[in-house]
């Protein structure tokens, strides 16, 4: 019996290294850097993404930030290429510039639905097309407590809270275009604000009508300095239905790669109010997922991250709600991910976001099983048949050894019907 089993698991093992040899795992195409993205869209007879603005030299060092703090760049960073005088970015706008605060926009592409308003350049909405809510809505991956909560996805976030405060209520001015690239149609959204008197903000962000991932480029000054603000996304992610089994995987969480070492994470339930989780480091992304979907930051700028999550309180019926707010501090540019973790969208902007799947405890056994169902998949088209192909599949490759352990319990049983009558004799005596 025990030379069966050893025998079995060096067949599985030696099939799934066979399978491995024999489709070998693609390696992720290579992702274009937001500036070679634009400089393909100038050569297409296109203007570039980022419009380039002239600016004044910087206020005197030292001037007050609003709320009474000075703001200053996180060490380990420095000014983006094309900055203005004294390391200004040169997506800020030069004079002061107040958009219309009820103005909203909203981006329409094939997979997504996206919203955006002209107060603090949030995100108030973005629905993934394809998919919908367990009520057969629409599934927008924006949670209602976002709104009740005053925190929403791609605010800005200064370690002092009085300026955090002054920049999420600022009313930026929204311009919309379209870029044609080699990699397709873009729709570029350009957010500006400058209150005229050292507090300045910009946002570009670049949503293609082909994938899930944008660019994203974020700029700030404070005081007349440049300062290094987070980008956040929040509160919570998606509507919530407080089912929450951080032990069966479901839920939301905040999520932190690390390069070929498998994702840290913090699920909502598990963090306290005033007690946040962070990491830092050279963090190749950071975001928020649940089960079947994410958002993720992804910095392509040299020098440190730091990811920081926590959990804000509402009151609602009585009791106590908590829900996430995850804030990514990183050098521009950025790349942000927001769709399904399904293997093939995962894997197309080349960040090595594949590692947000978990395959579990057994993973060394599911992840080759996996692959096997998805191929079978891509002939049938249809899962359900796939599962019982592989099933069929599994058994002819242990049909030998089932075939083997039957017969010899025949031949066992044979045995025991010739010795019957002798073990009864023996009783009767």
């Amino acid at each position: 019996m025990e030379k069966r089993l050893a025998l079995a698991i060096a067949l599985c093992v030696g099939f799934m290294l066979f399978w491995g040899w024999l489709f070998p795992t693609p390696k992720p195409p290579v992702a274009a850097s937001p500036a070679a993205a634009a400089g393909a869209a100038s050569a297409g007879g296109d203007s570039a993404a980022t419009p380039t603005i002239t600016t004044p030299p910087a206020a005197a060092a030292g001037a007050p930030a609003p709320g009474g703090a000075v703001a200053t760049t996180t060490p380990g960073t420095t000014p983006p290429e094309g900055s203005g005088s004294a390391g200004r970015p040169a997506l800020l706008p030069a004079g002061a510039v107040v958009g219309n605060p009820d103005e909203t926009i909203v981006v329409e592409t094939p997979l997504a639905t996206v919203r955006f308003a002209a107060r603090g350049a949030q995100v108030t909405s973005w629905v993934i097309r394809k998919y919908q809510d367990s009520d057969g809505k629409p599934l927008d991956l924006v949670s209602p407590a976002a709104a009740k909560l005053g925190v929403r996805p791609l605010d800005l976030a200064f370690d002092d809270a009085a300026t955090t405060k002054i920049f999420r209520a600022a009313i930026y001015r929204i311009e919309q275009k379209r870029v044609e690239g080699d990699g397709g149609a873009v729709t570029e959204v350009a957010f500006t604000w400058n209150d005229g008197a050292g507090a300045s903000a910009a946002k570009v962000i670049r949503i293609p009508d082909s994938g899930y991932v944008n660019d994203l480029e974020v700029a700030a000054e404070v005081g007349g300095r440049p300062a290094n603000p987070g980008i956040v996304w929040g509160a919570g992610f998606e509507p919530e239905k407080g089912d929450d089994s951080p032990r069966m995987g479901i839920g939301t969480r905040a999520v932190v790669g690390h390069g070929q070492a498998a994702p840290m994470h913090r699920y909502e339930v598990d963090l306290k109010p005033g007690e946040p989780w962070g990491e830092e480091g050279a963090l190749p992304w950071a975001g928020v997922e649940n089960k079947y979907f994410a958002a993720i930051f992804a910095p392509q700028g040299a020098g440190l991250a730091r990811a920081r999550a926590e959990v804000q309180t509402v009151i609602e019926d009585g009791r106590e709600h908590h829900h996430l707010v995850f804030t990514l501090h990183a050098p521009p540019p950025l790349r942000l991910f927001v769709g399904p973790k399904d293997l093939d969208v995962l894997r197309t902007p080349g960040l090595g976001l594949e590692r947000l799947l978990d395959y579990g405890f057994f993973g060394f056994v599911a992840k080759p099983l996996f692959q096997v169902l998805r191929f079978i998949h891509g002939y049938v088209g249809n899962y359900g048949v796939a599962i019982i192909l592989l099933t069929v599949l599994i058994r002819l490759v242990f049909f030998p050894f089932m075939h083997r352990s039957q017969l010899k319990m025949r031949v066992m049983q044979e045995n025991m019907k010739r010795l019957n009558p002798k073990l009864k004799a023996l009783k009767e005596r």
